[in-house]
């Protein structure tokens, strides 16, 4: 299997939301997004602090990571890098291509010289269990309370 990565670029913003758009489906988000905002939302993302990477198969795009990195909570000294959406397309998921893409952006895009974040929805429990698979353990658990819970 030959995987790549590919820094995306401004010109890729429309590809990269189209993917974006399927992984909040996928994870069952709450997020009430329009295509036209997720386009503006990874637009901002592209030309700020973030980094993403187009996850090619034979220089076809299968995925992409977003990512950023950032101060340790704990220790300024140390960077983390906090992967914010991190997807593989329907058809290219449980052939391995996930965790070949996950180390080379570790191996890389990082030398795996840094700690990596996430969170993952409650609702997304085969991407929990994905990122138990490449060696991810719960730190915390997020909660929330809505009208609906009243």
């Amino acid at each position: 299997m030959e995987l790549t990565l590919r820094r995306a670029i401004l010109d890729d913003v429309e590809l990269l939301a189209t993917m974006n758009q399927r992984l909040i489906e996928d994870e069952k988000s709450r997020n009430p997004m329009s295509i036209e905002e997720i386009k503006d939302r990874m637009n901002d993302f592209i030309q700020k602090d973030w980094q993403a990477d187009l996850i090619l198969f034979d220089s076809r795009v299968i995925g992409y990571a977003l990512y950023q990195v950032r101060p340790d909570d704990y220790d300024p000294h140390l960077s983390v890098v906090y992967i914010r959406q991190y997807f593989i397309c329907r058809d290219h998921r449980a052939k391995g291509y996930g965790r070949t893409a996950f180390q080379l952006l570790k191996e890389i895009r990082f030398r795996n010289q840094v700690d990596f974040a996430i969170d993952v929805l409650a609702t997304n429990s085969s991407g929990k269990r994905f990122w138990d698979s490449v060696g991810f353990e719960e730190y915390s658990t997020s909660m929330k309370h809505t009208r609906n819970n009243a």
